[in-house]
């Protein structure tokens, strides 16, 4: 569960410190992105393409995410 307030950003009542408060949005219970990247739960992925990523409304198949460059199921990338 997610919680935003003036001084932050709240995964499951813990502080998520990385996230950038102004420009945080969820993308669904697993996903969420700021300006600065995209989050599986509290943890950034690292060289994703912000502009290309999106989520699927529902699991479908074996993937649940997506950007230009690969496909990602439980925030990991399916080859």
């Amino acid at each position: 569960m997610y919680a935003k307030d003036k001084n932050g950003i709240y995964v499951n009542d813990k502080h998520f410190a990385e996230a950038d408060v102004a420009t945080f949005k969820v993308l669904n219970e697993k996903y969420s992105m700021d300006k600065n990247g995209v989050y599986f739960r509290m943890k950034k992925f690292k060289n994703i393409d912000l502009s290309s990523f999106k989520v699927y409304p529902h699991f479908m198949g074996d993937t649940d995410a997506e950007d230009q460059n690969h496909k990602y199921a439980d925030g990991k990338i399916v080859k």
